[in-house]
């Protein structure tokens, strides 16, 4: 029996015959790099799957989320090292005091 040109799976078993393009409108964006800015590391799966398409607008969303997923790591490292040094601060001035003899 043969299958339309158009058929995404098998009539008969079920069977995926080709890969299902993963969506690419505005509200599907937005999402994507709310969820790779928010949720960092977490939303690399969903950017990798969307940089291997062959479509160039699924591919372009791959680029901005593995870049968006970079800025997050980067500024949560910064906010991080900004913490640390203020809540260290106190502690290192009286650390400084007790080695000069106070």
């Amino acid at each position: 029996m043969a299958l339309p040109g158009t058929a995404n799976f098998c009539s008969q078993c079920g069977r995926s015959l080709r890969a299902i393009a993963p969506p690419t409108t505005l509200s599907r964006q937005i999402a994507l790099y709310l969820a790779s800015f928010f949720l960092g590391p977490l939303a690399i799966g969903f950017a990798i799957k969307y940089f291997k398409q062959s479509d160039e607008k699924a591919k372009k969303i791959g680029i901005v989320m593995i870049l968006i997923i970079a800025v997050s790591i980067g500024l949560t490292f910064w906010v991080a090292n900004d913490f640390f040094q203020t809540l260290y601060a106190p502690l290192n001035s009286l650390n400084s005091l007790n080695s000069l003899g106070y």
